[in-house]
């Protein structure tokens, strides 16, 4: 059986991350590494959510989102790691070799533009961000060093979309962020 390109995607993210496990410890990280990888996993489900909903193709979806914070992995760091990410993701996608150069264009402009969310952009990029934010809520993790106050507007849109109701704690009202 061929294995499909989602696959090898995922089998690419793992190595960057495996080796990252082994050069960095969560002691010299922004956030921990388990924190990151529960991330991937529950930004990729909703992205694949959004997409089918949107009409969009859910395979490169949900390849961007594996993909989309691999900048920050081998570092650590938050910061710019949409941007450093950007020729990793591009050597990842050329090395597997089962894409098109549009597609290739298409997932690392995706994983640069993640991060965009107070601007407006196509309907890949949207999902993109839309899932990004969503699983920041959904996870709890809105307040750890990213209050989730300034993506609130794109976050009421993706609940309305999707038929759900934000949810704030007192902590939240404190200024801690969202949290469901």
């Amino acid at each position: 059986m061929k294995e499909s390109r989602t696959s090898k995607a995922v089998n690419a993210a793992w190595e960057v991350i495996v080796k990252s496990m082994k050069a960095l410890g969560d002691e010299d990280r922004d956030a921990p590494l388990a924190q990151d990888l529960f991330h991937i996993l529950g930004s990729v489900k909703g992205a694949t959510l959004l997409a089918n909903k949107r009409g969009l193709d859910p395979e490169i979806v949900t390849i961007a989102m594996i993909l989309h914070d691999l900048g920050r992995i081998p570092t650590g760091v938050f910061e710019g790691h949409d941007i450093a990410g950007t020729p990793l993701v591009k050597k990842i996608m050329q090395r597997i070799g089962d894409f098109t150069q549009q597609e290739i264009d298409l997932v690392v402009r995706l994983t640069r533009t993640h991060r965009q969310k107070d601007q407006e952009g196509d309907p890949y990029e949207e999902c993109i961000r839309d899932a990004d934010v969503l699983d920041i809520y959904l996870s709890g993790i809105s307040g750890w060093k990213r209050p989730m106050e300034p993506h609130r507007a794109r976050l009421e849109k993706v609940a309305q979309e999707l038929g759900f109701k934000i949810i704030e704690t007192k902590r939240d009202r404190k200024g801690s962020g969202l949290r469901h």
